[in-house]
């Protein structure tokens, strides 16, 4: 299965949270971390993915960036 990986510097973050649609919810705290329950922000953001139809997101917390790659590689299998 070939799989999509997209790098997204920070500078076009916003542009990013805009293309999810999110970029209200990231503003008013609404988006949390999948790994640590932690609110996400544009400074702690680090990695989202699509589990099962649902947007997972991460903070940069090392143990929680390992568990949003486990989830994704989990849904692959």
């Amino acid at each position: 299965m070939k799989e999509n990986i997209q790098a997204v510097h920070a500078s076009e973050i916003d542009n990013f949270f805009n293309s999810l649609n999110i970029s209200e919810s990231i503003s008013a705290s609404k988006i949390r971390c999948y790994g640590c329950n932690e609110i996400i922000s544009k400074d702690n953001f680090q990695a989202a993915t699509r589990h099962k139809g649902k947007l997972l997101f991460s903070c940069n917390k090392e143990h929680c960036i390992s568990k949003l790659a486990q989830v994704r590689h989990l849904g692959h299998c």
